[in-house]
């Protein structure tokens, strides 16, 4: 790359791609690093490095879900949010909030409908409540990114998921009940060869139904994870539990470490 490498882009992240100095390749080793959209933490190497929290400007907060009209032949509601952070051993769901919680989902029928959310280092899982009748017509996630992207951050947009049912007694017909929208709080990715979202139906050890959704995590850059603060931008954030500090001098630390591999990323192989 003539000229060597241009620095001063880092003042200006959210702008940047590789496509700026006239080159294209479709490699994953290729580094795109934009700006993070919401509250967040990262993770830089292996289990025991920082994981500091990055808190972005207020320009960046994206606003509650609201009601969508007109998809397809289905039943639209709104829906509200309500938190319920606080969970311990005894909950026998407990095992699905892992740095994660519980949040109820309140339709304007008024009936309750329960989501719990989990995540690891690489991976979401969301279970939605279904009730009996209830039978998934289809889960969609616009704005997910290729396995090979998986290690690129898209810019300022979000992804959007939509899960649509149908009940036992319209099961011959196309109309379609919707059972939850929203924007989900960062990128994720389609696992490898595939191009759709992966998601089953499991009974409880009370038997109770709940649709199961796998969300890949999707990282501004290689070796990076980002923790997320809550499902859907609809909902509040919660402190989420890391063994690390996630002080101001960690996210700087953390900060020089992503610029180091950057460079190392940018120079050209010998």
């Amino acid at each position: 790359m003539p000229g060597g490498i241009d620095y001063s882009k880092w003042d200006n992240l959210d702008e940047y791609s590789s496509s700026d100095d006239g080159e294209q390749n479709d490699s994953s080793d290729n580094v795109r690093v934009t700006q993070l959209d919401a509250p967040s933490q990262v993770t830089f190497g292996g289990e025991d490095a920082s994981t500091p929290t990055i808190m972005p400007s207020s320009s960046c907060k994206a606003p509650a879900i609201e009601s969508a009209n007109g998809i397809g032949t289905a039943e639209v509601t709104n829906t509200k949010s309500t938190l319920l952070s606080d969970h311990n051993e005894t909950d026998p769901y407990y095992d699905w909030q892992e740095k994660g919680g519980m949040v109820s989902i309140t339709s304007s029928s008024n009936h309750n409908r329960r989501l719990y959310w989990s995540q690891g280092r690489y991976s979401v899982l969301l279970r939605l409540e279904l009730f009996q009748e209830e039978k998934i017509k289809s889960v969609q996630v616009n704005g997910s990114v290729s396995y090979r992207d998986r290690f690129c951050a898209v810019g300022s947009s979000r992804p959007t998921i939509q899960v649509h049912s149908t009940s036992a007694a319209a099961a011959k017909s196309e109309e379609l009940k919707l059972l939850l929208e929203g924007e989900l709080p960062h990128a994720v990715h389609f696992s490898e060869d595939e191009d759709e979202i992966e998601w089953s139906v499991e009974r409880s050890n009370r038997d109770e139904r709940f649709l199961t959704i796998t969300l890949f995590k999707a990282s501004p850059i290689q070796d990076v994870s980002v923790w997320w603060q809550r499902p859907l931008m609809a909902f509040d954030e919660i402190e989420i539990e890391t063994k690390s500090d996630s002080g101001p001098q960690s996210f700087q630390q953390a900060w020089e470490e992503a610029h180091k591999i950057f460079q190392q990323r940018r120079q050209p192989s010998s």
